[in-house]
């Protein structure tokens, strides 16, 4: 389960990433189920229905693979933790 806030913050980030081409998600969050999708400087979020797992896709122009590591990090430190449901 993600935070609401902190995965808005991170994908709305990805999708400014220079070569960025779209950003798009479905994630459970402590706000419920969210579809996020990023194209250019159009941003949507829409509430989802029920999914089976949190899906993120990420599509850049050139290479991003040094980037891997830490756009793993940093999704992590979107996870909700027992301290933050307390």
């Amino acid at each position: 389960i993600f935070d609401a806030v902190a995965i808005d913050e991170w994908l709305g980030r990805l999708a400014n990433l220079p070569g960025s081409l779209r950003t798009k998600a479905v994630v459970r969050s402590n706000e419920g189920w969210w579809g996020f999708n990023f194209v250019g400087q159009t941003q949507t979020l829409n509430p989802s229905g029920y999914r089976r797992d949190s899906r993120i896709e990420v599509i850049v122009e050139g290479p991003c693979e040094d980037l891997v590591e830490q756009f793993e990090r940093e999704l992590q430190r979107c996870l909700v933790t027992e301290s933050t449901t307390a």
